[in-house]
């Protein structure tokens, strides 16, 4: 029973640690998809204002670690086996886009298509880059945790 308590509270800590991790790529694949969108040369100038890139970001960043929590992604990722985490990062994006353009929609912003579909990109190659690594990472942290634990 304790050891089944230590193993259940190590995978509630990764599972916090990948969401952590996704939080980061999705904030950096946002950023590269708007500097990327506001310097391509395209007929229409692109810029959001301050208050609601804030707003979209947040929105996201809810909606892919929600998405992240109810797929499961999260557990699945210490087995590093690379078409799961192709899967479900495929999975994850293409759910996350479509409530991004439904939110879109209902608060009635006009954002880039190009942009959106930018940052679905980068977010995918991201998401499958560092979730490919997850195996080295979850050796990482199991050392770490046992080193924890010990103090």
């Amino acid at each position: 029973m304790l050891l089944a308590t230590v193993f259940s509270r190590h995978k509630r800590k990764a599972a916090l640690l990948f969401a952590l991790a996704d939080v980061i790529v999705t904030i950096l694949s946002f950023e590269a998809a708007y500097q990327l969108r506001v310097h391509l040369p395209l007929e229409k100038v692109f810029f959001i204002l301050a208050p609601v890139k804030a707003l979209v970001l947040g929105f996201t960043l809810i909606l892919w670690v929600t998405l992240g929590l109810l797929l499961r992604v999260y557990e699945r990722l210490e087995t590093g086996d690379p078409r799961t985490a192709l899967n479900d990062s495929l999975k994850q994006v293409v759910a996350g886009l479509l409530g991004l353009v439904a939110f879109l929609f209902v608060e009635k912003l006009d954002i880039s298509r190009a942009f959106i579909a930018l940052f679905g990109l980068f977010n995918l190659v991201a998401l499958i880059a560092y979730r490919v690594s997850a195996r080295s990472l979850s050796g990482w942290l199991r050392r770490e945790f046992c080193m924890i634990a010990h103090f």
